[in-house]
């Protein structure tokens, strides 16, 4: 027995539903059946037989032959395997190609079970295959697909309903399929028509863009189209500014006013070109009088930016600085962009990511809207590793319910009860009790700790880095040596800094390049920026965000548990402003830089600024003999003023010392030079003045010396 040479597995292009027929088929054998004729009927010779052509048929001989060997051993399996050793193991002849074959054809009695369909033809091809389904009808599968909102089955089993019914689910009627030009009958090896197996549709269902743009929205179904990248080559320090808020994964305690545990809240800037982010504030999430937590706002977003723009800076330059910001709470409205144009001359422009309600396609009903996160995808990096860095700070909330630490219900509970078992402690051993739950000043210093080793950082990998020039080179003395920067190299005079360059030329080992760190970048290019006068708050914000106050007792104070525990005093008495107790101004105090308070009259002309003072340890002794110095300073200024405007005072005091002193010395008085000079007087006048006593010669000294006239003064 030979097998063609050129035969095609059947095994490899069988259906996968051969191998699950194989039980029913063995049950078959063992019914009592007659047994099957392993032959084509000659009905079939003038059909299908003669369509398949010679080499097919012959292939169809060898396997009928091998099968009928097969059902009369007694060992199939045994069989199946010497058959495939017979024929060299032949594709479409391996022993579990056999077997599978053999109780296929047990079970439809259908010779064309065995037909290679791959070889035979389309007509002939495998339905769980690609066949050529008209092309109406694969359109009308996708858009039954998409459809369906959530699965290509549910497509499917729709599809078969209304070819079943002649109606879907809906209860609309189908006089005809699209593609087929009458209905479509089932095929004679399955309960279906030809080439709409599940499998076979699934290969034709909607691509992952078609289905997510129809059962979600554009907004979803971005990340499955072409992405549009960019890179911070050629970009400069301050030119583009990103804004976000968050809620960290912290619980906190908060013990200024309402004293329980909160979620700290968090606006941040990164500077794309450093990928820095050098301005973050916090906010405790509090409640209100309603008891709703109170999230951040667009008001706390306006103080940011303009921090960001007073205490930073702007490029004034043809590049200026764009704001990055969202739609949502980090949003910058018209009104205030407008004015942020008017006081930087137009350098600081606002984009915002667009919002799109346009319906995928018509028929779909508008969105809601929403922007693009892609928009800010760096400052979203960012705060992911924030998260990290921070995850093992105590007091954790996971990233979501179904990752909380299975701790936090009796941490919690604990936690509480040390809160009301501290109101009852007196102050000294309060400040002993500790927390389960960090408190707000300390995680506060912790995060300020995380900010700066993550600007610090130099293992990473920031997109564009190189192209950029953030790269720098190392060297040393020697492998033993620490490494050096490329400053310290520079500062060696000549000519041992040549010596070293050729030493270190011939030993690759003492050199290396190191990426700069975002903190190094960002120092390095804020020289650069501008920064927006802090008397400018009122025009960035309106008189709107000013809160009026009263001087009184030579302050000007703010109480403001959210900014901190303590009041807040601005002396104002300074250099540039003398102002009085009584006096009312418009105060305008950024949270986000509480040590400047800008004041203003009621028409919103700038007073002035004044410093916060600050409050310094009782063990802080340079910081308690500093604000001594600036005690002192103040008095004497005042004591200045004083004495300017009692100087007449001060010059009859003078004038009378040296009077008396003149005549206690014998001397011609002050008073009396003047008469002697003044032009004024008359002949008599004059020899009445040489003639006075005093003016006797020899004069008469007093009977008291220079200490008793010393002593008397």
């Amino acid at each position: 027995m030979t097998a063609n040479s050129h035969s095609v597995s059947l095994h490899a292009a069988a259906p996968s539903s051969l191998a699950l027929e194989i039980n029913a088929g063995r049950a078959l054998a063992r019914s009592a059946r007659p047994a099957p004729l392993f032959l084509v009927p000659q009905e079939d010779h003038k059909g299908d037989w003669k369509r398949i052509g010679e080499e097919q048929r012959k292939h169809v001989d060898l396997l009928l032959e091998c099968l009928r060997r097969i059902h009369r051993s007694t060992n199939k399996s045994a069989e199946c395997r010497a058959i495939a050793a017979g024929l060299q193991h032949k594709r479409g002849f391996s022993a579990t190609s056999l077997e599978n074959k053999y109780y296929a054809y047990l079970k439809s009695g259908d010779w064309r079970v065995l037909i290679d369909r791959a070889k035979a033809g389309p007509s002939f091809w495998n339905t769980d295959e690609p066949s050529g389904l008209p092309s109406a009808f694969i359109e009308f599968w996708r858009k039954l697909c998409e459809d369906d909102q959530r699965t290509n089955a549910g497509a499917y089993a729709e599809l078969l309903k209304i070819w079943r019914t002649k109606r879907d689910s809906q209860g609309n009627f189908y006089k005809r399929i699209p593609g087929y030009e009458e209905w479509p009958k089932a095929d004679a090896l399955s309960s279906h028509p030809r080439g709409w197996s599940d499998k076979n549709l699934f290969r034709h269902a909607p691509d992952r863009f078609a289905l997510t743009v129809s059962r979600q929205g554009r907004a979803a179904a971005s990340d499955h189209r072409r992405r549009v990248f960019t890179s911070r080559e050629n970009l400069c320090v301050g030119q583009y500014y990103l804004f976000d808020d968050q809620e960290y994964d912290q619980r906190v305690n908060w013990l200024s006013s309402q004293r329980k545990v909160v979620r700290p809240l968090g606006l941040n800037a990164l500077d794309l070109a450093s990928a820095c982010c050098f301005a973050f504030g916090f906010k405790p999430a509090l409640e209100n009088e309603a008891g709703v937590k109170q999230k951040l706002k667009e008001r706390d977003m306006l103080w940011f930016v303009v921090n960001v723009l007073c205490s930073h800076g702007y490029r004034d330059d043809e590049h200026g600085t764009a704001l990055i910001v969202e739609h949502g709470t980090a949003a910058i409205r018209a009104d205030f962009e407008a004015r942020i144009a008017e006081a930087t001359g137009g350098r600081v422009r606002v984009e915002r990511s667009g919002i799109n309600t346009t319906p995928a396609f018509a028929g779909l009903f508008e969105s809601r809207g929403k922007g693009n996160p892609r928009f800010k995808a760096h400052i979203e990096s960012f705060f992911n590793l924030v998260r990290n860095r921070t995850a093992r700070l105590p007091a954790q909330t996971g990233k979501d319910r179904d990752h909380a630490p299975d701790e936090a219900h009796g941490l919690l509970s604990y936690n509480a009860q040390m809160l009301r078992l501290s109101d009852l402690l007196s102050p000294a051993a309060r400040e002993e009790l500790e927390f389960p739950v960090p408190v707000w000043s300390k995680w506060v210093s912790a995060m300020m700790e995380v900010y700066h080793l993550i600007n610090s950082r130099q293992d990473h990998n920031l997109q564009g880095w190189d192209k950029a020039g953030n790269v720098t080179s190392e060297w040393r003395l020697s492998p033993n040596h620490p490494w050096q920067s490329r400053q310290e190299f520079d500062a060696i005079p000549e000519p041992a800094r040549s010596a070293m360059a050729q030493a270190l030329a011939l030993s690759p080992a003492l050199t290396r390049p190191r990426k700069l760190s975002p903190l190094e970048v960002w120092n390095h290019g804020r020289a650069q920026l501008t920064r927006v006068p802090v008397d400018l708050m009122p025009i960035l914000l309106g008189l709107e965000f000013g809160v009026e106050k009263t001087v009184s007792g030579g302050y000007i104070t703010i109480e403001d548990s959210e900014i901190d525990s303590e009041p807040l005093r601005f002396p104002v008495w300074t250099d540039s402003l003398r102002l009085r107790n009584g006096e009312k101004f418009l105060t305008f105090l950024n949270p986000y830089r509480p040590d400047a308070l800008v004041l203003t009259d009621v028409k919103g002309r700038v007073v002035g600024v004044l410093d916060r003072q600050d409050v310094p340890s009782r063990s802080d002794y340079v910081g308690v003999e500093r604000q001594l110095g600036a005690a002192r300073h103040e008095e004497r200024e005042r004591l200045l003023e004083i004495g300017v405007r009692h100087i007449d005072k001060a010059d009859r005091k003078l004038q009378m010392h040296r009077n008396n002193l003149a005549l206690a010395r014998g001397e011609i008085t002050a008073k009396q030079r003047e008469q002697i000079s003044s032009a004024e007087l008359t002949a008599e006048d004059f020899d009445n003045v040489l003639n006075s006593p005093s003016l006797e010669a020899p004069q008469q000294k007093p009977s008291f010396n220079e200490h008793d006239i010393n002593s008397i003064l």
